[in-house]
Order: structure tokens, then C-alpha cells, then sequence
């Protein structure tokens, strides 16, 4: 089951940053303004926030009585590290591009990112969900994990 929630988690959003992708064009979704900048980023310090959250309860839990599988918790922690990486990067690489197609466009507010612009955008998107997924998913094996093995905590 969880293979499948894998395989789900990595192509669901690949389909639809390519659909985004290829239709931008077509739907005039290549313009970019200060508003969808501001939605954006506001997005990317949300993965960060949470990823970041999220690898320091795991790295707190660790060498505790209820510790996970280490191989778990690598997997896990690199997830939502490279989310942690991939958030503020894509945020910079953001504002760059808006930068740019606002210059070419000679507007304050708006400008046309270029497919090579949009493509980039996409994949450092891409890369920030697929951490921030997989890092996640991960983190809701645990549980799983541990009732496999038999543990069984005592009440106090």
C-alpha cells in the first residue's frame, strides 16, 4: 500500500506541473504578476515552515523510547530536507524570473516568464513538493512500521 501512495505522490504532481507546463501557452498561464508572486512564496515558506517543523520533532524523537527504524527516519529527513533546500531556492529563482519578465515587459506588475523560464520554475516546484511529499509519507510509516514489529508501549 504504501508503494502505491509512492508512486502516486511522484506522479500526480509530475502530471500536473507538465499539464501547467504545456498548456501555458495556450491558456496565457506564462505571465506572471505580483500577486501570484506573493501566492507563490507564500506556498514555498509554508513547505519550508512545516518541513522544518517536521525534521526537528523527528530529530528530537530520536534515541527516545519509541524510536524509529533509522532507515525510516533517513529517508524521512532527506525528504523534507531537500524541501527544506529546494523551498528557498525556488523562492529566489521566483523572484528572478518575475524580475526579468517584468523588465522585458517594461510593467511594474506583470511580465511573461519565457518556456525555458517556466520550465525551470516548474521543476524547482516540482522538486520542493516531491521532498516535502515523500518526506511526509515517510513520516506516516512510522506508525505503521512499529505496530509491525510488535511494539506494544505501556500506559502509565
Amino acid at each position: 500500500m504504501f508503494r502505491a501512495f509512492l508512486i502516486i505522490a511522484i506522479t500526480v504532481p509530475l502530471v500536473g506541473f507538465y499539464s501547467f507546463w504545456r498548456d501555458a501557452r495556450k491558456g496565457q498561464w506564462d505571465w506572471i504578476s505580483d500577486e501570484s508572486v506573493k501566492m507563490y512564496v507564500d506556498a514555498a515558506k509554508t513547505f519550508l515552515t512545516a518541513s522544518g517543523i517536521a525534521v526537528a520533532i523527528v530529530v528530537a524523537a530520536l534515541g527516545q523510547k519509541l524510536s524509529p527504524p533509522p532507515w525510516i527516519v533517513q529517508r524521512a529527513v532527506g525528504g523534507l530536507v531537500a524541501c527544506v533546500i529546494f523551498a528557498p531556492c525556488t523562492v529566489l529563482v521566483l523572484y528572478r524570473l518575475f524580475e526579468r519578465a517584468r523588465s522585458r515587459a517594461n510593467d511594474n506588475k506583470q511580465g511573461r516568464l519565457t518556456r525555458l523560464e517556466l520550465a525551470i520554475l516548474l521543476v524547482m516546484a516540482y522538486l520542493t513538493v516531491e521532498g516535502f511529499l515523500i518526506g511526509f509519507l515517510y513520516l506516516g510509516r512510522i506508525p505503521f512500521n512499529l505496530a509491525q514489529v510488535g511494539y506494544t508501549p505501556t500506559l502509565r
